[in-house]
C-alpha cells in the first residue's frame, strides 16, 4: 500500500538527496500499482503536504533542494504559493541560478513571483539584473518600486534612486513608509538639503510625517545636511519618540558641535523614561570627549556600571577616548586594562590617547606590547606610532615600521607614505624621504607639501619651486599649508621678487581672500626688507581682532631691526583695542635684543 503524501514527504527531507529519490520512485510505483482512482488524494493531505514543504523551507539550502525535489516527483510545480518559497528560500541562500529557473519554469507567476525574484538579486547587489527585472514588469506594486530604490540607495547610486522616486510620483504609486525611508537615505548620502526639504513636503501630504520611523530618518538626513534646526523640528514633531529617534538626535547634535544641546536631549530622554542603547552610550560619550566635561562622563560611566558589570568593546573604547580628552589618562587606563581586549581598536585609541597627552614612550611601550601579544597593527597604529618617532627623532624605530610597512603591503597607503616622508623630514634623512616620494604612485596636496617643507628645512629652496611648479602640472591644488610653506621659502631666502608674485597669484587664486596665510605674507615682505609692502598689506587687512597679525608685523619690524618703530606699532595694537599675548612679548623682546634697546628690555623684564 503507499504512503500517505504527508508521510512520504516527511521522510524525504530526513535522508540524503539520492535516498530521496529512491523513496519517491518507490512511491511513484506504489501509486501505479493500485486500481485506478485509488491513487486520487484527498485534500487534507494535500494540505499537509503544503504545510511540512513550507515549514521545511525555513531550513537550510539543502532541505530546499529536496522540497523543490519533492514537488517535482508529485506534480506540485503548478502550486505558485509553494513555488514563491522555494523561489525566496533559493534566493536567501543566494543560489540565483536556482532560483531563476524556478521563476522561469513558473507558468503562473503572480506579483509576489516577481518581487522575491527582484528581492533576491538587491540582495546580493546585482543591480544590472534588478534594474532589467523591474523594467520587464508588466505589473508593479510599491513593493517593487521600493526594491529598485533600495538598492539603488545601498549601493551607492543615490543620482537613480531620485530619479525613481520622481518616476514612481508620475505613474502613481503610492509611496509608503519604506519607500520614504530609503530614499532619505539615498538623499542623506548626496547632502542635498532642498531635496530632502522637497521630500519632506511630500512626507507630510502622505501624513507619515507622524511615522517615527520616518521622523527618525528625516533627523538623520537633516543632520547629514548639515541643518540641525530642521533636524530638531522633524525630532519634535514626532508624538512618539523611541531610544532610536532620541538617538538620532543626540548624534546630530554632537556632529554638528552642539554639545550642550546633545547633553541636555539625553537628559531629557531620561527624564522621558526612554532607557539608553550602547549606541545612544557612545554617542553621548563622544559629546563629553569634546565638551572635555570630565563629571559628565563619569555620570555617563556610572550608568554603564549600573546596566551591566564590563562594557563591551565599542563602549569601552568610548569611555577610554572620552577619560583621555578630559585629561584624565589614569582612568583611561584603568578602563583600557579591564577591558583585556585583542581589538585593534581599543590600542589605537590608547596609543593615540597617549600621543596626544605627549606621552610618547608609552605609546612605543604600547605598540611593542601589540607586537609581543601577536596583534596586527592597522594603518591607524603606524601613523600614530610614526608621529611618535618623528617628535623623538627615534631614526630607528622609524626604519623597523617602515620595514614593517613594506612587508605588509601598506606602502600603497596615502596616509602612512605622507606620514613616512614627514618622520625623514624631521630625523633629516632627506634621502630616504626622497626615496618614499618617488616611489609613492600617486601625489596628494600633503605629500607635495610634506616634500617642499623637507626641502626648505635644509635650505634648498629652489627645489621647493620647482616641485611647486610639478604639483601645479599635475593639476594638484594647493592648500594653505603649501602657501605658507612657500612664503616661509621665500622669506628665509630673502626672495622678494618671488614673494610678490607669489602674493600676486594668492591674490588671483584666491579672489582677494588672505585670511589664512595672512601672517605668512607680513612676515615675508617683512624678511625681505620690504616694510612698507608689509605696512601697506597690513592695513589692507582692516579690523582685526586678535593678536596674530599684529605680532607677525611686531617680528618683522624688530628682524630688521626697527626697535622704535616696533614699539611704535605696539602702541598703536594697544590703542585700537587689540589684547596682547605673550608672543607679542617676545616681539618685543626681539626688538630690544636686535636694536641695543638695553634698558627698555630691562624694564620690560
Amino acid at each position: 500500500m503507499g504512503l500517505p503524501r504527508f508521510l512520504s514527504f516527511r521522510a524525504f527531507v530526513t535522508c540524503p538527496l539520492q535516498d530521496a529519490q529512491a523513496l519517491s520512485r518507490e512511491h511513484t510505483a506504489n501509486a501505479c500499482s493500485r486500481p485506478i482512482g485509488s491513487c486520487s488524494v484527498d485534500r487534507n493531505c494535500e494540505l499537509d503536504d503544503t504545510f511540512h514543504i513550507a515549514s521545511t523551507l525555513q531550513g537550510s539550502f539543502k532541505s530546499c533542494q529536496l522540497s523543490h525535489a519533492y514537488m517535482v516527483e508529485y506534480g506540485l510545480m503548478d502550486d505558485t504559493y509553494l513555488l514563491n518559497l522555494i523561489l525566496r528560500a533559493y534566493g536567501k541562500s543566494g543560489a540565483m541560478l536556482d532560483a531563476h529557473a524556478v521563476f522561469n519554469s513558473m507558468r503562473r507567476p503572480n506579483i509576489i513571483s516577481w518581487n522575491t525574484l527582484l528581492g533576491a538579486y538587491a540582495f546580493y547587489d546585482q543591480s544590472d539584473e534588478v534594474e532589467s527585472l523591474f523594467n520587464s514588469m508588466r505589473q508593479r506594486n510599491i513593493v517593487s518600486w521600493n526594491t529598485l530604490i533600495t538598492a539603488y540607495s545601498h549601493q551607492g547610486k543615490c543620482r537613480n534612486a531620485l530619479y525613481l522616486f520622481q518616476r514612481l510620483f508620475e505613474e502613481c504609486e503610492l509611496p509608503n513608509d519604506v519607500t520614504f525611508i530609503n530614499i532619505l537615505t539615498a538623499c542623506s548620502k548626496l547632502a542635498e538639503l532642498q531635496t530632502g526639504r522637497v521630500i519632506h513636503v511630500r512626507i507630510h501630504m502622505c501624513g507619515l510625517d507622524m511615522n517615527v520611523t520616518v521622523g527618525t530618518a528625516l533627523v538623520h538626513m537633516y543632520a547629514k545636511c548639515r541643518d540641525l534646526d530642521f533636524a530638531c523640528n522633524a525630532f519634535y514633531q514626532l508624538p512618539e519618540r523611541d531610544v532610536v529617534s532620541w538617538t538620532s538626535l543626540i548624534s546630530a547634535q554632537a556632529q554638528l558641535g552642539s554639545a550642550d544641546l546633545a547633553i541636555c536631549s539625553y537628559e531629557q530622554m531620561q527624564q522621558e523614561g526612554v532607557l539608553s542603547t550602547k549606541f545612544t552610550i557612545e554617542s553621548i560619550l563622544t559629546v563629553a570627549a569634546k565638551k572635555l566635561s570630565l563629571n559628565q562622563g563619569k555620570a555617563l560611566h556610572a550608568c554603564i556600571c549600573f546596566g551591566c558589570s564590563k562594557p563591551d568593546v565599542n563602549t569601552g573604547n568610548s569611555l577610554i577616548n572620552m577619560y583621555a580628552k578630559c585629561g584624565s589618562m589614569r582612568y583611561a587606563w584603568f578602563i583600557f586594562e579591564c577591558l583585556q581586549s585583542d581589538a585593534t581598536i581599543v590600542w589605537n585609541t590608547m596609543i593615540s590617547a597617549c600621543v596626544e597627552e605627549l606621552y610618547y614612550l608609552q605609546a612605543l611601550s604600547l605598540y611593542n606590547q601589540m607586537l609581543q601579544r601577536g596583534l596586527c597593527p592597522d594603518e591607524f597604529t603606524f601613523a600614530s606610532v610614526l608621529s611618535v618617532c618623528a617628535f623623538l627623532l627615534s631614526f630607528d624605530i622609524g626604519m623597523m615600521v617602515h620595514s614593517q610597512l613594506l612587508e605588509e603591503g601598506h606602502m600603497q597607503d596615502l596616509v602612512l607614505s605622507n606620514t613616512l616622508i614627514t618622520f625623514y623630514s624631521k630625523c633629516k634623512a632627506f634621502d630616504e624621504a626622497k626615496f618614499v616620494f618617488k616611489k609613492m604612485q600617486v601625489h596628494n596636496v600633503v605629500t607635495w607639501t610634506s616634500m617642499m617643507a623637507a626641502y626648505a628645512q635644509t635650505g634648498l629652496y629652489e627645489q621647493v619651486f620647482t616641485l611647486f611648479s610639478e604639483m601645479q602640472l599635475q593639476q594638484v591644488r594647493p592648500n594653505d599649508f603649501t602657501v605658507i610653506t612657500l612664503l616661509v621659502a621665500c622669506a628665509d631666502s630673502i626672495a622678494l621678487e618671488r614673494g610678490r608674485e607669489l602674493h600676486a597669484w594668492i591674490a588671483l587664486e584666491r579672489n582677494g581672500c588672505f585670511s589664512k596665510v595672512s601672517n605668512g605674507i607680513i612676515n615675508m615682505y617683512a624678511k625681505c626688507g620690504a616694510v612698507e609692502d608689509a605696512f601697506s598689506f597690513f592695513n589692507h587687512l582692516g579690523c582685526m581682532d586678535n593678536a596674530i597679525p599684529w605680532n607677525a608685523m611686531l617680528n618683522g619690524l624688530a628682524y630688521r631691526g626697527h626697535g622704535r618703530a616696533t614699539f611704535a606699532f605696539f602702541k598703536r595694537m594697544l590703542k585700537e583695542g587689540t589684547e596682547p599675548d605673550e608672543w607679542t612679548y617676545v616681539a618685543l623682546l626681539s626688538a630690544c635684543s636686535h636694536s641695543g634697546m638695553v634698558e627698555e628690555g630691562n624694564l620690560m623684564i
